[in-house]
Formats: structure tokens, C-alpha cells, sequence
């Protein structure tokens, strides 16, 4: 369209036109460089922070409002970064464990962190070619934002959901109208993340690539498993089958999803290519110490019933390891 109209500009022979050809030729050229060029994610959107309210009457008001002096991402991330102090690591950053030593910042991997961060500001970062699978998407979540985020990139995606309906395709039929770029999909399945019987046939169904009732035949590369059930209020002393339920969804059947994954992974071969499971294990926000497995506006997350030290977590898996790699030797 833009050719056609830049030859039709230029035929007209008219000098007052010259304007309006050198924008719809900058236009054209700068569309063409876009083509060629694979999808990628930018976050755009202005970061913002807390706000609480508190009225005459007591009541209490939460919002989101701009962050001072931070307009955009870039800024943001910047903040981030500063030292608080000379000779101190940034207010984020990340530890490494020396083989018996304590934890140690490490500037490179913390470096690395950043400069992804400034890629996804700037450039933008591309998933052209990567699978995902993502539960709990619904209208609001974090698991929507994501799948927006990944369409962008150019990820094929199996979002889940336990609410299947025309509203419910709607909804994701629009995200991907907005989101969706070159070499993306989307496909939205039904699925309830309690049921052992749904889980089989769900990675069954994403890997299955012959047969009668042939699936999609992909590889995942990204699992992000954020499927969650309301129990609130429950203490030790009056579990229910609704706590047991939400914590076979919470916890249970993640393990079970994810060993299903894995199972399938080297039934067909594809050892070599592991997913990555960001966001099963998540820190609160206070200093490294006691880091909690969380299901956002659950209540589950009580920190008094179900606190597990991270850096134990990681300590047990690491030993866990080296038993297996020695075991793996000795059949050798």
C-alpha cells in the first residue's frame, strides 16, 4: 500500500508533494526494515508504584501511581541498579554459592540480569521459534500479562483455562488480535489443573503428533504454571477437601505437570532441550533469608504454615545432584 502510494506521489510531478513523499518513503523503508527483522518483545508501559490512602473515616485506599523521575522502563531499571553505598552490591542482585562457602554477590550474573533488562526496554527481546505453556491466565492475572508479553516476542502458546466458554474465547481471541505477531500463536484449551486425568492428556495433547486424535507435536520451552485456587482463612486446625484441593493445584499437580513433561521429553528424545519454569518458586520481598513458595491472593502463601528456607531448598537439591550423578557413574 505505502509502494503504491509512494509511485502515485512521485507521478504527480508536483513540487508542493515532496513533503509528503519523503515521509510515506521514510514510512515504506522503515516498514520494510521491520520485515525483516524476527517479532520481539519491548516493555513500553510506565512503571509504577504503591499508594496507600487512608481517609478521615479510616478507610483505606490502594492505587498504582507513577514512580518519580522514573517516565519509563529505562529509567526504572537504572534505579535498580545504583548502589546504595561505595563498595556495595545493587539493591537487586544475584548470590552465587562457592563450593563450601557462604552465598557471594556475582557481579557478572548480576551484569547479565541487567543487561537483559535493558535489551527488553530497548530492542526488545524475541521468543521467534520457542513454545510456551501457561496456566492460569485468566481476565487480570499475571499469567495474561505473560502470554501478552510472549505473543509479542513471536511464541507459540497453549494457554489453559478452567472456565471454558465463548466470553472465555473472546477474551483471548482479542489478546491475541492485539498481541499476536509474526509466527505466533495462540491456542486455548480447557483444563483444570486438580485433575490428574487433565494433566496427562494435556501434555499429551501438546506433544502428540500422530495417531488418530493428533495434538499439536511440540516441544515446550517455557512452562509457567500460575493455575490457582482461593483458600483463604484456613489454619492447621480446620483443613478441609477444598484445602486439599487447592493444595493438590498448588503444589501437587505442578510436580505432577511437571514430571509429566519431563517424562515425555525423553520418551521422544528431546533430552537436550529442557523447559524453564520461572515463577514456581518465588521470594518475598524482604533481605535473601526464608524465601516462601507463593500462590498470589490465595492465602495459601501463609508465611507461619508454609515457609521453606530457599537457600536450604538449594543447598538439599544441589546434594541430591552429585547422589545421582554418582549413582550414574557406578552403573556406568
Amino acid at each position: 500500500m505505502l509502494a503504491g502510494s509512494l509511485s502515485i506521489l512521485q507521478a504527480a510531478n508536483d513540487d508542493s508533494l515532496e513533503p509528503a513523499i519523503r515521509l510515506v518513503s521514510e514510512l515504506h523503508s522503515a516498514c520494510e526494515q521491520a520485515l525483516n527483522q524476527p517479532p520481539a518483545y519491548r516493555e513500553l508501559s510506565a512503571p509504577t508504584g504503591p499508594h496507600v490512602d487512608i481517609g478521615r473515616d479510616g478507610t483505606v485506599t490502594y492505587s498504582e501511581i507513577p514512580r518519580p523521575d522514573e517516565p519509563s522502563f529505562v529509567e526504572f531499571v537504572k534505579h535498580m541498579r545504583q548502589q546504595a553505598a561505595q563498595d556495595t552490591p545493587p539493591f537487586i542482585h544475584l548470590k552465587i554459592q562457592p563450593e563450601g562457602s557462604a552465598w557471594l554477590h556475582c557481579a557478572e550474573l548480576s551484569a547479565t540480569y541487567y543487561e537483559g533488562l535493558s535489551e527488553i526496554c530497548g530492542s526488545g527481546l524475541s521468543f521467534a521459534g520457542k513454545t510456551a505453556l501457561v496456566t492460569g491466565c485468566g481476565r487480570g492475572s499475571i499469567g495474561a500479562d505473560i502470554v501478552c508479553g510472549l505473543l509479542s516476542g513471536g511464541t507459540k502458546v497453549v494457554a489453559t483455562t478452567s472456565s471454558f466458554s465463548r466470553r472465555t474465547t473472546l477474551f483471548f481471541e482479542d489478546m491475541y488480535r492485539t498481541h499476536g505477531t509474526r509466527g505466533s500463536e495462540l491456542i486455548v484449551v480447557p483444563f483444570n489443573q486438580g485433575s490428574t486425568g487433565d494433566i496427562k492428556q494435556l501434555v499429551d495433547y501438546i506433544y502428540r503428533d500422530s495417531g488418530a486424535a493428533k495434538g499439536l507435536g511440540w516441544d515446550l520451552d517455557y512452562v509457567f504454571p500460575f493455575a490457582a485456587v482461593s483458600d483463604i482463612g484456613s489454619l492447621a486446625t480446620n483443613l478441609g477437601s477444598h484445602s486439599e484441593f487447592a493444595q493438590r493445584v498448588l503444589l501437587t499437580n505442578i510436580m505432577r505437570l511437571l514430571g509429566g513433561i519431563k517424562d515425555t521429553k525423553e520418551r521422544l528424545g528431546f533430552e537436550t532441550r529442557p523447559s524453564l519454569v520461572p515463577g514456581v518458586l518465588r521470594t518475598p520481598s524482604q533481605h535473601d533469608t526464608d524465601p516462601v513458595i507463593k500462590c498470589p491472593r490465595t492465602g495459601i502463601h501463609d508465611t507461619k504454615t508454609l515457609r521453606v528456607s530457599g537457600k536450604t531448598y538449594l543447598r538439599l537439591w544441589k546434594k541430591a545432584m552429585k547422589r545421582l550423578y554418582k549413582q550414574q557413574l557406578v552403573a556406568a
